[in-house]
Formats: structure tokens, C-alpha cells, sequence
């Protein structure tokens, strides 16, 4: 998975702090390569995003974009005013333009994130990434993988559809018709034979509802949308 950043970011006693630069790029889903999509990397999607509980975040977006873009850190309780909603919390951030976003999360857990200025074009453009903030005690898993599952609209020639159409609008929404989990169609990844997996689930479609199926698995559900529980998996 040439380009994509799973890393965490530097992290120092007292907080975390990466660089965050949204930029036009293009990606390969295919054959064929598809431009005008929007993200965090060159020729890959918006990275995974690592804090950690009870520690500040300093994280600093510039948008490098034509059109104005905020970031919103979705189901984070932070400051009214790092919540990056335009001309509610924060002026939209122009092109060339840095907005320090700073706050120290107080819940451990799986989140994430996305433009609350343009929301649906940059979102269909490919504008959602993963944010994880690790428990201040390490609970142990042996491997811990974050799946970003979104789906594009795109020609045969990859280049990109549409986002809304009047007739995906009059029904359930307009689909994409290339489902991806972290921008891959069929990634596979390796882990620890026999290793207890904590794995992550974050749809950032815009319309897509999804039914995850796990054959011949054995696990337990530990949280929906943010909440603890602690259910079989069906």
C-alpha cells in the first residue's frame, strides 16, 4: 500500500503534534487512473490519524485547495472552537491559507474526520480519514487495523461521476459504484497467527449502509459508534 502513513506521529511526553496539507491528487482504484480527487497525501488517501487520551493535540491543516476547507473531528468533545465548523467555530480556511487545531481528547476510541466547508464535494472527492485515539493504558491487543470503507463514482475511464444525481437523491442516496476499503478493493493484511485483533470499522460514506459479515469468526462487538458494549459477533 504504496504512500499510505499508518505511523503515529510524533508523540513527546506532553502532546502530539503532525502537519496536515489537504491537496488535489489522483489514485489508481484500477487499470485506469483517476484524477480530482481530494486528500491529506500525494497518490493516497488521507492517513490515519493517532492521538492519545488525556494528551494534547497540535495539529496544523493548511489547505492547499482552490475552494475553502475546514476539518471537523467527528464525535471528538473538544472545544467549541476546534470543531471546524465554518462561520459557526472558525472563519473557513482559504488556499495557502493554516488553522491550528489544538485540544486534548479525554476519550479513548476509534473516530473520525472530514471537511465541514464544501462537505459533500470534498467528502465524494475522497476527503475522510481514520482518527484513533490510544487508551492512556495499552490494553494489549496484538494487532490493531482501522478500515476506512467508502465507495467512489467513477466512468469506466476512472475518471469521476457525479456525486449527486436527482435520481440517487429522489431514492436512497447516489451510490458509488467502487466499494474501498482504505481506498483498496481487496487489501489483505497481516497478522499474528493465533493474535488477539482489535479491528476498526469507519463507513465515511455519504450514503452507503453496510453489513459487515465475519464467516467463520469468532470475536466480540466492544463498542458501537463510540459507546462500550459487549456483544457476539452474530
Amino acid at each position: 500500500m504504496t504512500g499510505m502513513s499508518f505511523a503515529r506521529p510524533l508523540i513527546s511526553e506532553q502532546r502530539v503534534e503532525q502537519q496536515l496539507q489537504s491537496r488535489m491528487t489522483s489514485f489508481s482504484f484500477g487499470d485506469q487512473v483517476t484524477q480530482g480527487l481530494v486528500s491529506l497525501e500525494d497518490n493516497a488517501p488521507p492517513p490515519l490519524i493517532w492521538l492519545r487520551q488525556d494528551q494534547r493535540a497540535i495539529l496544523d491543516y493548511t489547505n492547499r485547495l482552490e475552494d475553502y476547507s475546514t476539518i471537523h473531528w467527528h464525535g471528538i468533545r473538544s472545544p467549541n472552537a476546534m470543531d471546524g465548523v465554518p462561520y459557526l467555530t472558525q472563519f473557513p480556511v482559504a488556499q495557502n491559507e493554516t488553522f491550528r487545531y489544538e485540544y486534548t481528547p479525554p476519550d479513548a476510541g476509534t473516530f473520525w474526520y472530514h471537511p465541514h466547508c464544501m462537505t459533500m464535494k470534498q467528502m465524494a472527492q475522497g476527503l475522510t480519514g481514520v482518527l484513533i485515539v490510544d487508551e492512556k493504558n495499552n490494553p494489549g491487543f496484538d494487532a490493531d487495523i482501522a478500515l476506512n470503507l467508502k465507495d467512489f463514482p467513477l466512468d469506466e475511464d476512472g475518471s469521476l461521476l457525479p456525486y449527486f444525481t436527482p435520481r440517487g437523491a429522489a431514492r436512497g442516496g447516489t451510490l458509488g459504484n467502487v466499494q474501498t476499503s482504505n481506498w483498496q478493493q481487496d487489501p489483505a493484511y497481516d497478522v499474528p497467527t493465533g493474535g488477539m485483533i482489535r479491528l476498526r470499522f469507519v463507513v465515511t460514506d455519504t450514503t452507503r449502509i453496510y453489513k459487515l459479515v465475519f464467516p467463520k469468526v469468532s470475536g466480540k462487538i466492544i463498542v458501537w459508534d463510540g459507546h462500550p458494549v459487549e456483544e457476539d459477533i452474530p
